[in-house]
């Protein structure tokens, strides 16, 4: 949820849905098939490239797919969301693992120019 996964209620639970630039589809790949093996999504779908004009004119290609709806990932879309905006969740702790920093830094990461690696947080406050 740190990176580029967004919950959504949907119908009587909670899907979560992954949409990132069409060059990280490897990563998609990946993320989608481990996510399959437990039940979550279904990983025989194709990804479709979607086209994406910003503000600025800029033309971006997306690829995004959703896990199925649970009733069990309530908690989770309480955990990071009040009144359906994004924010870390006061048990962060709790989801951090070293599997959970290689997954955020494959969303949301990049290696910088001098040295070190850049984490993006632009959807949270300073505060958080």
């Amino acid at each position: 949820m740190l990176g580029d996964a967004d919950a959504e209620r949907h119908g009587n639970g909670v899907r979560i849905t992954f949409h990132l630039s069409h060059k990280n589809i490897g990563y998609l790949y990946f993320l989608r098939n481990w996510l399959n093996t437990f039940g979550y999504c279904n990983a025989e779908k194709d990804f479709k490239i979607q086209k994406q004009i910003h503000k600025n004119g800029k033309v971006y290609f997306s690829v995004k797919f959703h896990t199925f709806t649970f009733g069990s990932f309530i908690p989770l879309y309480y955990d990071w969301y009040h009144n359906k905006v994004k924010h870390l969740p006061e048990n962060l702790e709790m989801f951090f693992t070293e599997f959970f920093l290689a997954i955020w830094l494959c969303d949301d990461g990049s290696k910088k120019e001098d040295a070190g690696l850049l984490l993006c947080t632009d959807c949270f406050t300073k505060k958080e």
